[in-house]
């Protein structure tokens, strides 16, 4: 499923030095935001390289101006040349797609360019559009060929794979909690993803593109599967108190491996690394707690959020909104929301993280409705349904990626 542009939109080829200059500063800044630890960041860059300039076949056109519109995107705003190179990406991608036949790497190209665009749109999201889900759709019905098709894996693609894998997760994450989608736009998360059958990783790598492992990312997933209501009462909950179970001791005993880093800087990166991917468990920890299992007043949810602000204060700058976000929930007093919106505000000031203004709204929105609830009148399912409506109030679908 993708987005084609709209007929009456033409494209203008950039001038010779400004292509160049765009993909500098691809390389160099948004390579950067799209997989923060250098080692996997040159492997992206690398691997997206490659399948622009393999030939100039209108499915390499289709990656490299899919590139030039978000480092276009990402160094000049919404403006007409990122949204002409947008255009000309699809264009590509249509011509490529209306081919006789598609080989695997033209397929692999294809899923570069659904997530270069789902990048485009999160970054700087249309006002009235459901775009970047029906980019990550398209990326994921791509990968299906490759299984459904006979086409062989192949090991130098993997990281393409796991970034599919990881909007598609968190996406469907969102999605349960997101009040105001139409049944097609939920239809999105229903198609499993691919990853475990694709890409050949270890469970407990840390993984760039996510900022923990493998298993923590399928965790959440697992989460995303109980069903739940918040009306739901305990008794009505048996049938899932299994999974329940499977999952609250995968998350207390999750072991995240960062030994597979790589580079210059590999102490700084193996430090950074191993919090940021604490982080996540933590959160998960939390998440799992105050939304499966509708306890308000946890003393481990007291424990997991004050590890969790002594890890935030060793950080300059978090970029991940699924831990940002569930941690900072548990900001209760001046000192804890300070920390919050000190770290937001350092990473806004050293990354490309747009989204984050929606994320720093709606913990700000959490912050209001817990002070004006007592702690004595709180349970489990005010919780989710003070959740469920700061995240329907966004009129997109918000990315927790």
């Amino acid at each position: 499923m993708w987005v084609l542009p709209p007929s009456n939109l033409t494209y203008a080829q950039p001038a010779m030095g400004d292509g160049h200059y765009l993909l500098s500063f691809f390389m160099t800044e948004v390579v950067s935001s799209l997989a923060p630890i250098v080692s996997d960041g040159d492997k992206l860059w690398k691997l997206l390289f490659q399948l622009s300039f393999s030939d100039d076949s209108p499915a390499s056109m289709a990656v490299l101006r899919a590139i030039l519109a978000l480092a276009s995107l990402y160094r000049h705003g919404h403006g007409a040349e990122a949204l002409q190179l947008k255009v000309a990406a699809l264009n590509s991608l249509a011509a490529s797609m209306n081919g006789l036949t598609t080989g695997t790497r033209e397929i692999y190209q294809h899923v570069a360019v659904g997530m270069l665009l789902c990048a485009f749109e999160i970054f700087l999201p249309s006002e009235s559009s459901f775009q970047w889900p029906l980019y990550l759709s398209g990326a994921k019905s791509m990968l299906h060929k490759i299984c459904d098709g006979g086409h062989p894996k192949l090991i130098e693609f993997d990281l393409l794979v796991l970034w599919v894998h990881y909007h598609d997760v968190l996406g469907k994450f969102a999605s349960r909690h997101w009040k105001v989608q139409s049944a097609e736009n939920a239809s999105i998360f229903k198609v499993p993803g691919m990853a475990s059958t694709l890409a050949s990783v270890s469970n407990d790598q840390v993984i760039s593109i996510f900022g923990c492992s493998l298993e923590m990312i399928n965790l959440i997933a697992r989460m995303s599967d109980v069903q739940f209501d918040s009306e739901m009462s305990y008794k009505h909950r048996d049938a899932d108190q299994g999974s329940l179970d499977s999952i609250e001791h995968d998350l207390m005993v999750l072991k995240q491996d960062t030994t597979y880093f790589s580079g210059t800087n590999i102490s700084e990166e193996v430090n950074r690394g191993s919090k940021m991917s604490k982080l996540y468990q933590l959160a998960g920890l939390i998440y799992f707690e105050r939304v499966l299992k509708r306890y308000p007043n946890s003393i481990r949810v007291a424990r997991w959020s004050g590890e969790a602000f002594d890890l935030l204060r060793e950080l300059v700058i978090c970029e991940r909104p699924f831990p940002l976000f569930f941690i900072a929930c548990e900001a209760h007093t001046d000192t804890q929301r300070e920390l919050i919106l000190s770290i937001l505000e350092r990473t806004h000031n050293r990354s490309n993280q747009r989204r984050l203004y929606a994320i720093q709204a709606m913990i700000e929105s959490m912050w209001v409705q817990h002070d004006l609830i007592s702690d004595s009148n709180t349970e489990g399912r005010v919780y989710v349904d003070t959740l469920n409506a700061i995240m329907s109030s966004n009129e997109l679908l918000p990315t927790l990626a």
